[in-house]
């Protein structure tokens, strides 16, 4: 989930929405081992104590995961750009310790990844990409072969062509 300022509203409704969610999903799929993670971002930018990823683990601890996200910042930096950090997020998402049969990626974001073949905005600080060189497409395929379904909630229509671009790597 995008933490940027934009986002806020966002991170309230992810927040609010954590137990309701796995006593939905308890109650469908029985008592199963159920585990929620997240993965907020921001952008490069950062400062101070505003850290770039905000990341719970995955657990069962609903209610303590629902405090957190109730504590978070949604922050965009001084010198904020349009595109977000959304290749670092992916990255995170691959990086977690997916072991359950049944394995969801959902993605809010109100804005796309840097790169300008992703987005058609006019300001973008990384042009070329990811700077540390990250691969949004390869990312996406590597949760495909980890068998993680990447969903996208579609916020604004910024997203729609990297969203489209990372769904056909997938």
């Amino acid at each position: 989930v995008g933490c940027t300022s934009s986002m806020g509203p966002w991170v309230s409704l992810v927040a609010n929405a954590v137990e309701p969610l796995a006593a939905a999903i308890g109650t469908r799929l029985g008592s199963g081992e159920l585990r929620i993670g997240f993965v907020g971002f921001r952008d490069y930018a950062v400062q101070g104590r505003v850290k770039r990823f905000e990341i719970a683990d995955l657990t069962q601890h609903f209610g303590a995961l629902r405090e957190l996200l109730s504590s978070l910042e949604a922050v965009s930096p001084a010198r904020d750009d349009g595109p977000d950090d959304v290749t670092g997020a992916l990255d995170k998402c691959a990086e977690c310790a997916w072991s359950a049969p049944t394995r969801i990626a959902i993605v809010l974001t109100d804005a796309p990844c840097h790169g300008s073949r992703f987005h058609s905005l006019q300001d973008d600080h990384f042009p070329a990409g990811d700077p540390s060189g990250l691969d949004p497409q390869r990312i996406a395929q590597a949760l495909a072969r980890k068998d993680v379904h990447l969903y996208f909630g579609r916020i604004s229509a910024t997203t729609e062509r990297m969203v489209r671009m990372l769904r056909a790597a997938y």
